[in-house]
């Protein structure tokens, strides 16, 4: 049974070991750390607490853990057989944090994947009524959308968040938020659970049973977690626990798939048919590289050797004390016939390159993307289609998640975010369709200003910065010409005549 923290470690704390900082909810709180090697081992945890921050702890940030391992292509194969089961959606979490960090295929997958998404988007009023309006109450709950949109920094959290999906499926998090001040902590995937969903959103549920071998950590979790585990101590609540939704934040890129699966668990095995061809490769240059010198013995007419037996070890000798490694020799009485086995060179090639656009093929992903053999424009433009689909498709539920924020946000005016569907291969043809809807009268300023790598809540700031401080556009005059002058050439620079 895990045993309730002392009342001496709750109260009877060291001032000089005591760091405060501030809970989500805006009241102070303590972090205590118990020993000078505690201490040290959190000090990025103190230096942020100090701006009133409580970060992602390095710990939970990691895909190498301490209990990381190798697996066999058999392990891997029993891990899918039974996916179903809880433990093996856990080794397959493993397997997959392996694979990104030492397999290059896998590797390049999930960041072509995560990169995919441009990550540009808009802001626009929700259920907005004009006969309701009231133009103040719009204005500030513009102003505190575009202000948690600031400090939510949606182009680097989203990003981490959504390569912890391709490698795991589900990202669980917890947010922490001061005046000035957001982030998400990522959460032990072994011990969370989905729980429900909240505005079609997925709300999970965490093991408290988490912190009886880890009490250490338990101050860094914040008001939330002490409180729950005390509960949990204290028998008046389970060791799973809802986490609060309004700080919660949980995102699954198998949505459609009830339990946790690794969005790559098919291509899998392919990364070891890559590797074990690559080492038969290996071999088979190794082979091709090593030499043998065979010493006939002559022979007399009677069938006799020639050299006494010291001559022919001193002989042979001789010879292998300037050979070089990759060289062998030996001693032989018989003719020494010679055998090559180099035609089977490129067929070991072959198969590793078979190998790798099986791999390709499997996670659904044109080869040409990465240095495929034959280059086909039509082909590979479909294949970055598909896969632009799929991102798509997951940014709106992280649209939601985000949205789902936005509602707790205080004020009569709300907003929401809408995820342009531009990919990093496709937003120069989303800036042009939003530009020629805008020459024709069209709301989509907003657009253009967010596919040309902008945060929408820099637009008014930009604006007035360069307009009303800077003046850039009274100082910035471009050289000037007949059709700067008149927004029509002359017929001296066409050449010709520009009456109609």
């Amino acid at each position: 049974m895990p045993q309730k923290l002392s009342k001496e470690k709750e109260k009877k704390i060291n001032p000089s070991r005591l760091v405060s900082g501030f809970s989500p909810t805006g009241s102070k709180y303590n972090i205590y750390a118990y020993d000078k090697k505690a201490l040290n081992s959190k000090i990025g945890f103190a230096n942020l607490i100090d701006n009133g921050l409580i970060p992602l702890n390095a710990s939970t940030f990691n895909y190498l853990d301490s209990s990381l391992k190798t697996y066999t292509k058999e392990n891997i194969e029993s891990f899918i057989r039974n996916i179903t089961s809880e433990n093996s959606q856990k080794e397959l979490r493993k397997a997959s944090r392996y694979m990104y960090v030492t397999v290059l295929q896998y590797q390049t997958l999930i960041n072509y994947m995560a990169n995919l998404h441009y990550l540009a988007y808009t802001i626009a009023p929700f259920k907005f009524s004009r006969d309701k309006l009231n133009v103040k109450a719009f204005t500030a709950g513009y102003d505190k959308t575009c202000n948690f949109l600031e400090i939510f920094n949606i182009k680097h959290i989203v990003r981490i968040m959504t390569k912890y999906c391709l490698v795991e499926d589900v990202f669980y998090g917890y947010k922490y938020q001061t005046k000035d001040s957001l982030t998400i902590k990522r959460l032990n995937p072994d011990f969370c659970r989905l729980s429900r969903k909240v505005d079609d959103c997925y709300k999970f549920s965490f093991d408290f049973e988490y912190f009886s071998s880890k009490k250490d950590e338990l101050e860094l979790f914040g008001d939330e977690f002490i409180r729950r585990y005390q509960d949990y101590l204290n028998k008046t609540a389970t060791r799973w626990q809802e986490l609060d939704i309004n700080n919660q934040i949980c995102l699954k890129f198998m949505e459609n798939i009830p339990y946790p699966v690794v969005p790559f668990t098919g291509a899998m095995t392919s990364v070891f048919d890559i590797e074990d061809y690559k080492a038969l490769a290996k071999s088979k240059t190794e082979m091709d590289n090593y030499k043998i010198l065979g010493l006939e013995i002559p022979i007399d007419e009677n069938g006799e050797y020639k050299l006494l037996d010291k001559d022919i070890e001193d002989y042979y000798a001789s010879l292998c004390n300037v050979l070089p490694d990759n060289i062998g020799a030996f001693v032989s009485a018989m003719k020494v016939n010679e055998f090559s086995f180099e035609k089977t060179a490129n067929k070991n090639s072959d198969k590793i390159a078979e190998a790798q656009r099986n791999f390709w093929n499997d996670v659904g992903i044109s080869s040409l993307l990465f240095g495929g053999d034959t280059q086909n424009k039509d082909i590979m433009k479909n294949s970055i289609n598909s896969d632009e689909g799929i991102m798509f498709s997951f940014m709106k539920q992280v649209e939601r998640n985000i949205n789902l924020f936005l509602k707790q946000l205080s004020g009569t005016q709300k907003f929401k975010i809408t995820f342009i569907d531009a990919s990093i291969y496709n937003k120069n043809d989303n800036f042009n369709q939003a530009l020629k809807a805008a020459q024709y009268g069209l709301p989509t300023i907003s657009q253009l200003f967010a596919l040309l790598g902008y945060e929408p809540y820099d637009l008014q700031s930009m604006n007035y910065l360069e307009d009303e401080v800077l003046k850039l556009k009274e100082k910035l005059i471009p050289l000037s010409s007949s059709f700067t002058q008149t927004g029509r050439p002359t017929n001296a620079e066409t050449g010709g005549d520009t009456s109609e």
